[in-house]
This record gives structure tokens, sequence and C-alpha cells, in this order.
């Protein structure tokens, strides 16, 4: 069935009756029994028999079922009556309807505030990222308007009120624990920033100290060079697979190694005057780089950390932090010894990325 958007209406249970329209217009149910009816059906959108309807909003003794049903027909018809305000010029809506021996509220109709509610709680108990379960339970946090129909104390709702004002307690406990960890481990990466770049500007403030500045700087260049084209020769010889499992897994450990030092080159260079030579020389090597990386973080993490956490200003370079997040994220959640000094740079590097407007990888969290 197509539906207007004006044709929509929402219920709103948490912190009073509410009913809206989709253009935001309020809907004046009339007396307290349309209002009761109305409360009742949209708690949990579910079909209600009629018996059963009637007895929970009349649970006077001393009076038949059969009245209490006749009753709550012409309540029914006279709400009918009342949501008729709600439809549009293109539309007669149904918002209430016979479903067998019982009623229920037009799911394709009506929204209601708790339904979201549960649905944005139970996304949020499903979810394993850290990250997107705290920004489902800060949804949860905002969708809970107040205590369930706190002018109602029909029989049925100070148990569901309790219920929910439990729930939104212990998602408020549970975000809170989820921030706090959170700040604990940005203040944690701060520290070791400062600590690892004051490392990183002092050996290369050592490096080119030495007398003469010029002679010694282009002695390491040429050092570099020499050694990377080494490298990268030995990467060309390591490239074809062997069919022989063991010796194919020797030679992926070589090429793993290899890279490592080339990362390690990289690394030394990075923030120095000749940076934009790796940038190149990084490039050259980089198919080499994403497999040597994709076998050791399954049989080496140590490795996959090591030339992962060489490599943010790489990526910052050249404008490709949100792929070099990914990398750093698969690599920093393998089982690598978590007092290894090249995690703690890995984790620095993801900081940095995260400056540079990537959201903060889940292995942060």
């Amino acid at each position: 069935m197509s539906t207007s958007t004006n044709s929509k209406i929402k219920v709103q249970l948490l912190g009073g009756l509410r009913v809206t329209q989709g253009n935001g217009d309020a809907v004046d149910l009339g007396a307290r029994q349309y209002r009761r009816i109305v409360a009742r059906l949209a708690f949990d959108m579910l079909p209600r028999s009629r018996g059963e309807l009637a007895a929970q909003l009349w649970p006077e003794h001393g009076v038949s079922l059969e009245s209490k049903l006749k009753r709550l027909r012409t309540e029914l018809s006279a709400l009918r009556q009342v949501l008729k305000s709600c439809e549009s010029e293109d539309a007669s809506p149904e918002y209430i309807q016979d479903v067998g021996d019982g009623v229920r509220l037009n799911t394709e109709l009506v929204d209601c505030d708790i339904v979201e509610y549960r649905q944005y709680l139970q996304l949020a108990t499903d979810e394993t990222n850290p990250r997107k379960r705290r920004l489902l339970l800060s949804a949860v946090i905002a969708q809970y308007g107040g205590d369930l129909l706190p002018d109602f104390e029909e029989d049925w709702i100070p148990k569901e009120r309790k219920s929910l004002r439990e729930s939104r307690q212990r998602v408020q406990r549970l975000l809170d624990e989820l921030n706090s960890h959170r700040l604990k481990l940005r203040l944690t990466l701060a520290i070791s920033a400062v600590m690892i770049f004051g490392v990183l500007f002092t050996s290369v403030a050592a490096r080119y100290r030495s007398s003469p500045a010029t002679l010694t700087f282009i002695s390491l260049q040429v050092q570099d060079e020499q050694a990377f084209a080494k490298l990268k020769s030995k990467l060309d010889s390591l490239r074809s697979p062997n069919a022989n499992r063991e010796a194919d897994q020797a030679r992926r450990r070589q090429q793993a190694r290899a890279c490592a030092e080339i990362a390690e080159l990289a690394w030394n260079s990075w923030w120095g005057p000749d940076e934009h030579l790796w940038i190149e020389r990084v490039r050259s090597v980089w198919p080499d780089m994403r497999a040597a990386i994709k076998w050791s973080s399954k049989d080496k993490p140590e490795i996959a950390i090591q030339i992962c956490g060489a490599l943010p200003r790489y990526w910052q370079l050249c404008g490709e932090m949100s792929a070099g997040g990914d990398w750093l994220e698969n690599a920093l959640g393998k089982n690598a010894p978590v007092d290894d000094p090249f995690r703690a740079r890995a984790l620095v590097g993801a900081m940095l990325l995260q400056w540079e407007n990537v959201p903060l990888r889940d292995t942060l969290e």
C-alpha cells in the first residue's frame, strides 16, 4: 500500500502520550479512553484480542465481558473517526486494523518511540564494533524521552515503566564505562605520542648533527639508496610462489623481513629533507609490502605491526589515511606481544591518522 508521508502518525509514550502527524502537527485524541486505547496498542504494536484489550482497559469486576466488548466496539469506532483528521487529501488510511478477533495499529502508518527504543537497544546489544556500539547506545539514551506514560496508572503500566527505566540506567552505565575506557586510552596514546615523537626527532637531529652537515646528509642519502636498491632486488627475486609449502613459507618470511627493513629505512627518513624520495620508493614496492603485511598478519603479527607502524606518514602524504587506518586496524588486532615497542609506534601512527580526520579505529577503542 502506497501511503503519503503526511498520512503517517507517530505515537510517543516516553515522557507522556503525544501523537503527531507526519508534518509535525499534533493530533488531539480527545477523551481519555481513546488515549488509553492508543497507548495500549502502541506499546508493542502487536495485535491484541478484543477480549484481552477490553479486560485491560476496564478491569472492573461485576461487569460482563460482553458489556466490555460492546463498549470497546463503540470506543474503537469513535477513535477511528478521531483519527480521520490525519487523513491526507489523496489517501484514506486505516490506522486501526482488524486482525482476526483482535485489533492492532497499522505498522505501515503508525510509528512508536518505544518500538524504536527497543530496536536501537537490540542493535547496540548485538554490535561488536566498540565505536558503533557507543554510537548506538547514545541513540538509545537520546530516544528515551522520559518515563513511560507518567500520567497513566493502568495495571499493566507500572511494571513496564520500571523495566524501561532500569534498562535505560543499564545503558547509561555501559556508555559511561565505554567513554571512560576511551578517555583513558586517548590519554595513554597522547603520552605515548609525545614520548615517541620526541625519540624520533632526537634521532633525526642526531643523524644530521655531524660536521660537515652537507657531506653527512649526502653520505646518508647514498647509504639509504644503496640499501633500498639491494632490498628491492631481493624482493624482485622473492615474488614467485614456491610449490613446496615449507619453501614458500620461507620465501614469505624473507619477503616480510625485507619489507620490514625498507619500512624502517623509510621511518628514519620521515619528516626529513628526503622523505619525498621515500614516498616513491615505498610506492614502488607497495605490492610486496601489501603481500608481506597480509602474510605476517596471520603468521608473524609483530612484523605486520612493525611495517604498518612505520608507514602512517607515507599514507598521510599520499592522502590515503583511510586505507592506512584499515591496515593499522587489522595489524593491531592481531595477537602480537602487548609490550612490543613497534606496537606502541603503530598506536601513535593510528592517532596521527585520526588527527587527519580519520575516525579512531576500533582497535584503539
